[in-house]
């Protein structure tokens, strides 16, 4: 079944699912490749367990060390910096329901400390053209299960509600504002059918404006390629996911994705294409590196036939620019549109770290971004993020 047209885009049209064979393989060397949260919570609550809060369940005592050097702050201390920021980036293992925990915390010191300040939530996890639907639900005029319905979720970003509900609960008790921040599937399935370039120019017109010159992003990017399984990625296992529905272009006819969705622009499995932080085998094509010691700043490998314009691999590198651009780029207008104004992004450990959403964030003017690491001391490598800071704090947790 395809998806319901996007009622606030009309002209982007629906595309068949554009997953790949790489796109399948990253994913499953990302979910057997070191670093994915297999503790309790990480997979989907059965239907008892609707309302369980795993996130309230996940609380651990914690402790705050500075990427660069790691000095430990005080706890008032991290707050009070975190609050001078314009914009915050949490990063998250989507499954993690401890990394959950921290963003939970964060967010809620911010907004008992907002004072006259504005607060934002924005949330890779709702897609823009369904931004109406976030007001709606901000403002209290629809509740969750129309949430749910009308933004996608389901089909669009797929991840057990359970681990969000908190957070969402808590922004709109605070009254802050909702953005949804991600870019529609339908834009980035193009362009990983066709590249930028083989776009329409009045579909390139609703695509964010694009640095793909980053030199320190694109070493993290190919590093995490490398890690993931060689050049680019190369092999043919396909990733796993949860749902049925499956692209109509699937190369791999066993690669899982997510199935038919309800409500407002849903449908079959993503083939998003997306570099991140830690594996959790979710069926989206997503690759999970932190791209530790690969060179920031360096030059970038001389041109291929892999690294030509029009090659898979950089259609994937595309993909993941715009991912990081589009979030940047909502996140910096809502923070334009007013002043004394803080903005808490949600995103996963690939696109809160310095080369992503922040340089994109302070390359369009926004004054102080700061960037968040959940960890978890027992079982993630906090030596290796201090070895090679990508975030300015590390949100240390530790069983007592």
């Amino acid at each position: 079944m395809n998806r319901s047209p996007v009622a606030e885009s009309p002209a982007i049209r629906v595309l068949p699912s554009a997953r790949l064979s790489l796109l399948g393989a990253l994913a499953a060397c990302a979910f057997g490749c070191g670093g994915q949260y297999q503790g309790q919570g990480a997979q989907r609550p059965g239907d008892g367990a609707e309302r369980a809060d795993v996130v309230a369940a996940a609380a651990m005592p914690y402790r705050v060390l500075r990427s660069d050097g790691g000095q430990e702050l005080p706890r008032e201390a991290f707050f009070d910096e975190l609050a001078q920021a314009d914009a915050v980036c949490i990063g998250e293992v989507h499954v993690n329901p401890h990394h959950h925990w921290a963003q939970l915390e964060i967010l809620s010191v911010l907004g008992e400390r907002a004072g006259g300040a504005e607060l934002a939530l924005g949330m890779e996890m709702f897609q823009q053209p369904f931004q109406g639907v976030l007001d709606d639900y901000a403002q209290g005029r629809i509740d969750e299960r129309a949430l749910l319905m009308r933004s996608g979720w389901e089909s669009r970003w797929g991840y057990d509600f359970a681990f969000y509900r908190p957070l969402l609960e808590r922004a709109r008790a605070l009254g802050m504002a909702l953005l949804a921040l991600n870019l529609a599937d339908e834009l980035r399935e193009k362009v990983m059918r066709q590249g930028i370039g083989g776009m329409a120019e009045s579909e390139r017109a609703a695509l964010p404006e694009v640095d793909l010159e980053n030199r320190a992003h694109r070493a993290w990017f190919d590093g995490v390629m490398a890690e993931m399984g060689g050049a680019h990625g190369h092999g043919s296992e396909p990733g796993e996911g949860h749902g049925t529905g499956h692209g109509e272009d699937s190369v791999h006819a066993d690669e899982k994705t997510h199935g038919e969705g309800h409500g407002e622009g849903h449908g079959e499995g993503h083939g998003h294409g997306e570099a991140h932080g830690e594996g959790e085998g979710h069926g989206h094509g997503e690759v999970h590196g932190e791209g530790h010691g690969h060179g920031h700043g360096a030059e970038a490998p001389a041109s291929t036939p892999e690294r030509a314009p029009d090659s898979r691999a950089e259609r994937i590198y595309s993909v993941q620019v715009l991912w990081d651009e589009a979030m940047a780029e909502g996140a910096a207008a809502w923070l334009a549109a007013g002043s004394d104004r803080l903005v808490v992004i949600l995103a996963g450990t690939g696109h809160c770290h310095d080369s992503a959403i922040v340089a994109r964030l302070q390359r369009r003017g926004v004054a102080k971004v700061v960037s968040v690491r959940p960890l978890l001391a027992d079982g993630e490598d906090v030596s290796a993020e201090l070895a090679e800071p990508v975030t300015d704090y590390l949100f240390v947790m530790a069983a007592e």
